[in-house]
């Protein structure tokens, strides 16, 4: 999975202080042999995913790559010694580029927005027992009521467990798989699994939240307020 950050400006785009606006450019195949080799836009910040077959983020890079029109960049992968060069003919580069697979949820631009396409879910599927009963289940109402953010985003991310989130001078010194985001959380397992009994959600609807929740939780998708 690649996403794409852009330019930090002057607001908190969630609940994470000094993250930045996140959106998905898309995925593209693993081989067999662990490689990959694809076409990146130039001129933007991104970063790296590995996701199972889920879609769910396995491993995230805590690094950005960047490429300038008509650059080349290759890696010796993260096992390997930081100073190695790459060999001569990597398995990556035989065979031709593939393209970007978009998301499928492409309905408006800038950054991923968990009010456009995580609280549509919530109301289709989840309000009916969390928000509109007087006294919701679990004590977990997911309405889209306006706070700072919304009343569903601050009852998923501050009810313990479900929601894991990188936050700014608290990682861990290193990654480690599903460290973080939505297999360290329990929500997206929950969805998946128990709760699946009671609703099941369509595969987009799911990979919505799943992508909410390897974004780091983000809420807004600028940094405007309005």
């Amino acid at each position: 999975e690649i996403v794409n950050q852009p330019a930090v400006w002057k607001n908190q785009p969630s609940l994470v202080r000094h993250e930045v606006a996140k959106n998905i450019l898309g995925t593209v195949p693993v081989k067999a042999n662990g490689s990959v080799m694809f076409t990146a836009p130039a001129g933007k910040p991104l970063q790296l995913q590995a996701l199972d077959e889920n879609g769910m983020a396995v491993m995230s890079m805590r690094t950005l790559v960047y490429l300038q029109p008509g650059e080349f960049r290759s890696c010796v992968g993260c096992h390997e010694q930081k100073g190695a060069a790459p060999p001569a003919s990597p398995m990556a580069m035989k065979g031709k580029p593939v393209a970007i697979t978009p998301p499928t949820d492409l309905s408006y631009a800038n950054g991923f927005s968990f009010m456009r396409s995580v609280q549509p879910v919530l109301d289709r599927y989840c309000i009916s027992c969390h928000g509109l009963k007087p006294k919701p289940d679990g004590k977990l109402s997911l309405i889209g009521k306006r706070t700072r953010f919304n009343a569903a985003y601050d009852a998923l991310i501050r009810t313990k467990g479900l929601v894991k989130m990188a936050r700014g001078n608290g990682e861990t010194d290193y990654s480690k798989p599903k460290d973080y985001f939505a297999h360290a959380g329990k929500l997206a397992g929950i969805l998946r699994g128990a709760h699946a009994k009671h609703i099941k959600l369509d595969r987009p609807s799911y990979q919505r939240i799943v992508d909410w929740l390897d974004l780091n939780v983000q809420y807004f998708g600028d940094y405007s307020y309005n």
